[in-house]
């Protein structure tokens, strides 16, 4: 997909407005991982398409790799709520259940390792 695209997904569920509504902000927060890792663009270049500041891309851009690392309700709902924008707008590292197990094995050993070097 192209920018192009993006634009016509961002104003057609109204991604632009200020809103805290989680419905939007999630599909912020996967646009943002979108937009920087697939089209490579740079968070200066991502904050007008929604109407932000890129200081806000950043905290987006982060939240989106500790909801995707978290467990529980948190991923379960993320996963509800960007289904349609990743379905257009597919991640190569897209939160897929596989994905997560090996993020959350490898936190896990890391958690292990630290303890044992103390």
């Amino acid at each position: 997909m192209d920018l192009e695209s993006v634009r016509r997904y961002i104003y057609k569920h109204k991604l632009y407005e200020k809103t805290n509504k989680r419905e939007v902000v999630y599909k912020r927060f996967y646009l943002y991982k979108y937009m920087r890792e697939v089209l490579n663009m740079k968070y200066q270049s991502i904050a007008p398409e929604f109407n932000r500041k890129h200081p806000s891309v950043v905290k987006g851009y982060q939240a989106y790799s500790n909801i995707v690392l978290s467990r529980g309700y948190a991923l379960d709902e993320f996963r509800k709520i960007t289904e349609d924008v990743s379905y257009y707008f597919p991640l190569s590292t897209s939160p897929s259940n596989n994905n997560i197990e090996r993020y959350h094995r490898m936190f896990e050993l890391l958690g292990r390792q630290n303890k044992s070097i103390k």
